[in-house]
């Protein structure tokens, strides 16, 4: 990574300016980007998952349970998006695609082990959250870092337990903002839906039903935004670590010292 060519500054962040940082990164920087990646790798799988509900009649339990299984899967693309957009100028969407796909043996392999160490730390409530932290960034270690599935396990464990507290938070604030985004899309889907148009619930009621077609919806787009923060907080802490601002610094400033020779 060229931190001098980061197209978002540099410096140590606390997590409300990473969160903050990662709405307008995914509406500015990221735009069109995200848009395009949402509609074709997870927009099917909102009406397949909707669909497998209405028509084969799949209680909205399993419906979530396998949103949850599809949806830790497919926001890797996000990440892999949000990795490229801070280093690079133009980001193509087959570029984002050829290394999603190139590395999508070894991520689904860290994610299942991820997943399987924390099934395991369930069954010693205690230890679950220590797991879910040491787990935070599998993503990023596999998928931009380039690492195998039991590499992806080692680096986000090692990376995660000098920052548990604030990784903690953060995972805290991708759960709240999941269910701000499933709410937020239900409530407004049903609005249109029942006060503008006047066509009732056909797709399903959140609050009675415990599902429906607008809060699958929310629920993946809120994927894009937990994917992004979490990389962002992932910078943090490598800034933090590695000194990233530092280096930035000193470069600028052998930059204005070469300009004025």
């Amino acid at each position: 990574m060229n931190v001098e060519k980061a197209n978002v500054e540099i410096r140590k962040r606390g997590l409300l300016e990473v969160t903050d940082l990662a709405f307008r990164y995914v509406v500015g920087l990221g735009g069109m980007l995200y848009l395009k990646l949402f509609l074709v790798f997870a927009l099917p799988l909102v009406l397949l998952l909707w669909a497998a509900q209405r028509f084969l009649e799949l209680s909205w339990f399993w419906t979530w349970c396998w949103a949850l299984l599809l949806g830790s899967g497919v926001q890797g693309i996000f990440t892999v998006a949000a990795g490229r957009l801070m280093f690079e100028r133009d980001v193509r969407f087959g570029a984002v695609t050829r290394q999603f796909f190139s590395r999508l043996g070894s991520y689904l392999g860290g994610l299942f082990l991820s997943r399987f160490l924390m099934a395991l730390s369930a069954m010693v409530v205690i230890a679950l959250p220590i797991v879910w932290v040491r787990m935070a960034h599998v993503h990023e270690a596999s998928l931009l870092e380039g690492a195998t599935a039991g590499a992806a396990i080692k680096r986000s464990s090692r990376f995660s337990e000098n920052y548990t507290g604030a990784t903690f938070a953060m995972l805290l604030v991708l759960g709240a903002s999941t269910l701000t985004f499933v709410i937020g899309a239900e409530v407004i889907g049903q609005a249109l839906l029942e006060d503008v148009f006047q066509l009732g619930l056909p797709f399903g009621d959140l609050f009675e039903d415990g599902g429906s077609l607008f809060a699958l919806l929310g629920f993946f787009a809120s994927l894009v935004f937990c994917a992004t923060t979490r990389f962002l907080s992932y910078i943090d802490a490598r800034t933090r670590r590695d000194g990233w601002d530092i280096q930035v610094r000193f470069m600028a400033i052998r930059a204005r010292a070469e300009e004025a020779l």
